[in-house]
């Protein structure tokens, strides 16, 4: 077998030719050997030890003032015209012939003189970063992790593979011998926490060089139990804070020079940092000096070496400013302590310029901008600057936002909105007049949310908030855009708009543009398509679609933001499904991905959900109904669909769905069409055919499943109640199946009843203890393939090479739910891990 070299730190042998009696060389020329001192280390960490520099091959090159050269050699002894412009390259190889190439000396220099002694000229070998070299390594922690993550990488991000681990006697053991490896640097890192959240691992820089032997030595990278503790840091401090000021015009201190106060912890991350925004927004400072007006602290980020994590709540100690208290965040492997030092300042709390006696400069710089100007996501506004006196005065001007210039020269200022956030913006101008600056100041507030309007031409506008009391006159501005200043904080939802005599439900949060149209008296209109799709963005345009022309075949529906239905409005406001028995949905409805919370359907009505009836020719997508929605009737009850004879793909519900009667379930009361990946997480409950996804099902049902709990008297499912001729293929459930007071007939963990006619194919349950559900379908009459989660659970190729394996349990590999419905669901069954939805 070939002998693998590999290399180390510190290596000192030496190479010496043999030496041969010799004689004193011609007048001007002399005597030069070149002595090998070994092969450096070019980084931190190097596996395992030198190779032995007497067992490698050798070639020189010699150049004198750049020419190559061809000197007389004796016995390893070369002699050379005198000079100090000659330079030799040594180039070492594992084979003779020049083979393998390891290392490289690249030029080094030296001067030759007329001495009849022989010089010996050092040269020390560099490996060879490049080319493919040798790694082996052995890497093993203990099984049954919560995680356990071991990453080798290449400094440009590329990924080594290493060999699938075995496990064995508890153990996961990660070895191979003699993998190749593109020569270079990698960061190894293996990241281990158990299930009571102690952490361990290890970081490392391991080098490949071309043609050598890399080792990994298995006893560094073995983890046991016993490594699962780690020193807890109670309080932790840097030092070289003292004396820093934020003056106007001074230097910020040099970042990155902190010193920590213990062992333990590293400083990792040393920053400037200005406040450019209101309430408390900072940016990184990347300028020369402070400016004036602004606001600076320095961020300081603390890691945790190996075997160490901070512990608690701490507040850092510094030698200058004051310390903010301490954010710990952790991943596996260490934490990291986040804080920020703050530093008083010359005057206010703030940097102010120098007061250089004049009285001007309160008089004659004016901003037209008036303090608190406001403009709406998309508009711009001009600042400009008047009265300043001539001559000699605005040669030098530079304008600033937050603090941070932004423009120089110019009397004018245009602050445009795009890309920027709601909030208070500071808009600045510095004048320097006889070496002073002098220095105004006014706020635009960029709104965050407008209210568009089209076709209105009504005075004013009067909105309503949920949580405060109605803004009233507030103009219709250029373009029928209303600004709503007010809604800047967090939270707020708009309940309503009054448009003249007309008052329209909203139910948005106000942020971005809210957009209606109506005509010149304030009734509202459907805005125009986009797309092909009309735009749904409020719930007044939502209830729009509940008229014969709103419902009717060939409509199309996008959801354009997420919605608030208003039900936990005192009184609550109660949502008009779309549609019944005899008014069906023969349109498309596409929520765009975006939430539909707080609906709440009170009463005892037949066919209700979100849609009452959806008709063959109708289909749902991409509808997500939120926690806070509750739903209740009396037969035929859903969250999304009462009764669905057309299609339903990627849609969810989160809320409660209850009825006094039957066919009930959390995405759909009867499915008569197809659905596929949908899912429930809500609680159903119903008296007779209540089914987590679907109370009853004629039709076929694809890869959905449901979490909620679910409780009836009869025919009672995790997935599905009763499946009367129809299909249930790769679905499954884990939530709770319980009877209500009265029967007990019929549940089961996918389906409570299963006729002649109907079909169950590879589906799952979850046997939750105490539950009413004990076997996976109750009346199992028809055709039924259904496991209970265990381990090796999961349809394999191997176990499965029809349909259901290469279609409904395949994993999406384009990313639209073309190539597979689940993310990756073919794998061995883990409790603490079920299959998601590619959409999720």
């Amino acid at each position: 077998m070939r002998k693998f070299i590999a290399i180390a730190i510190a290596l000192t042998a030496v190479f010496t030719a043999c030496r041969q009696p010799l004689s004193a060389p011609p007048t001007g020329t002399g005597l030069v050997r070149i002595s090998i001192d070994g092969i450096s280390s070019q980084a931190r960490t190097i596996f395992p030890a030198k190779p032995d520099v007497s067992a490698l091959y050798y070639t020189y090159s010699f150049t004198k003032g750049g020419t190559a050269k061809t000197p007389v050699e004796n016995g390893g002894v070369y002699t050379l015209e005198t000079g100090n412009d000659w330079a030799v390259t040594v180039d070492a190889y594992l084979e003779a012939g020049h083979i393998n190439q390891v290392g490289t000396s690249g030029a080094v220099p030296f001067t030759v003189t007329d001495s009849a002694a022989v010089q010996d000229i050092g040269v020390t070998i560099a490996p060879r970063a490049m080319g493919t070299g040798t790694l082996t390594y052995t890497i093993a922690y203990p099984d049954g992790l919560a995680t356990a993550d071991v990453t080798l990488v290449n400094v440009d991000t590329t990924p080594f593979t290493l060999a699938a681990g075995s496990s064995s006697g508890g153990t996961i053991t990660i070895t191979d011998v003699d993998a190749p490896a593109p020569a270079g640097y990698y960061d190894l890192k293996v990241a281990l926490e158990d299930s009571l959240g102690r952490t361990a691992g290890k970081t490392d820089v391991v080098h490949v060089y071309d043609n050598m032997l890399t080792e990994i030595p298995g006893a560094d990278w073995t983890f046991t139990t016993a490594d699962f503790t780690a020193t807890l840091i109670t309080a932790a401090s840097v030092t070289g804070l003292s004396g820093i000021s934020t003056a106007t015009g001074e230097t910020p201190a040099p970042t990155g020079s902190l010193t920590p106060g213990a062992a333990g912890y590293t400083v990792l991350q040393d920053n400037w940092q200005v406040k450019t925004g209101a309430p408390d927004t900072w940016t990184n400072f990347t300028g020369s000096v402070f400016k004036p007006l602004a606001e600076y602290r320095r961020l300081i980020v603390l890691r945790a070496v190996s075997g160490h994590k901070f512990s608690g709540a701490i507040t850092p100690g510094v030698d200058g400013g004051t310390a903010s208290a301490g954010t710990i965040s952790a991943d596996v492997a260490m934490n990291e302590l986040t804080f920020t030092v703050t530093f008083p300042a010359t005057a206010g709390g703030i940097a102010k310029v120098p007061d250089p006696g004049f009285t001007w400069v309160d008089t004659t710089h004016t901003l037209t901008a008036t303090a608190g100007a406001a403009i709406a996501p998309g508009q711009s506004i001009t600042i400009t600057l008047t009265d300043l006196p001539s001559p000699g005065y605005g040669s030098d001007i530079v304008w600033s936002l937050n603090g941070a210039d932004v423009q120089t020269g110019g009397l004018t200022y245009t602050f445009d909105s795009a890309g920027k956030n709601p909030g208070v913006y500071a808009v600045g101008i510095r004048v320097k007049k006889d070496g002073w600056w002098y220095d105004s100041e006014t706020t635009v507030t960029l709104a965050k949310a407008a209210l568009v309007l089209d076709g209105y031409t009504g005075a004013t506008v009067t909105v309503n908030y949920i949580s405060r009391a109605a803004d009233t006159g507030l103009l219709v501005g250029d373009g029928g855009i209303v600004l709503l200043p007010s809604a800047v904080s967090e939270n707020e939802i708009i309940k309503s708009v009054q448009l003249g005599s007309n008052t329209h439900l909203i139910g948005r949060k106000a942020s971005g543009a809210i957009k209606l149209k109506s005509n010149a008296a304030g009734a509202l209109s459907f805005r125009d398509p986009d797309g092909g799709y009309t735009p749904i963005g409020s719930y007044a345009e939502f209830q729009l679609i509940n008229t014969a022309s709103g419902r009717a075949a060939g409509t199309k529906y996008k959801q354009e933001a997420d919605l608030d239905l208003l039900g936990d409005t005192v009184p609550p406001t109660v949502w008009t499904t779309i549609g019944d028995y005899y008014n069906r949905f023969l349109g498309e409805f596409d929520g765009g991905g975006y939430t539909i919370d707080n609906m709440r359907i009170t009463g005892s009505a037949n066919y209700v959900g979100l849609f009452g009836y959806v008709d063959a020719s109708g289909t749902i997508n991409n509808v997500h109904i939120g926690p806070g929605s509750s739903v209740a009737g009396n037969q035929v009850v859903g969250s999304i669909v009462g009764h669905s004879e057309g299609i339903i793909t990627a849609c969810s519900n989160a809320g409660s769905v209850t009825s006094t009667g039957s066919y009930t379930g959390g995405v759909t009361g009867n499915s008569y069409g197809t659905m596929k990946a949908c899912f429930n997480t809500g609680t159903v409950s119903g008296s007779e055919y209540i089914g987590g996804v679907a109370g009853y099902n004629r039709g076929t049902i694809i890869a959905c499943y449901n979490t909620g709990a679910v409780s009836g008297m009869n025919a009672t499912g995790g997935v599905v109640g009763r499946n009367v001729s129809g299909s249930i293929i790769a679905c499954y459930n884990t939530g709770a199946v319980n009877r209500s007071i009265g029967s007990n007939t019929a549940f089961g963990g996918v389906s409570g009843d299963n006729d002649n006619t109907g079909t169950i194919i590879a589906c799952y349950w979850k046997d939750v203890p105490g539950d009413y559900a004990t076997l996976g379908v109750s009346n199992a009459a028809g055709t039924i393939s259904v496991e209970k989660f265990g381990k090796d659970a999961w349809p394999t190729a191997a176990t499965d090479t029809g349909a259901t394996y290469t279609t409904a349990w395949k994993a999406d590999t384009v990313g639209d739910g073309t190539g597979g419905y689940w993310k990756n669901p073919l794998r061995t069954y883990n409790a603490s891990y079920y299959p998601r939805l590619w959409w999720e």
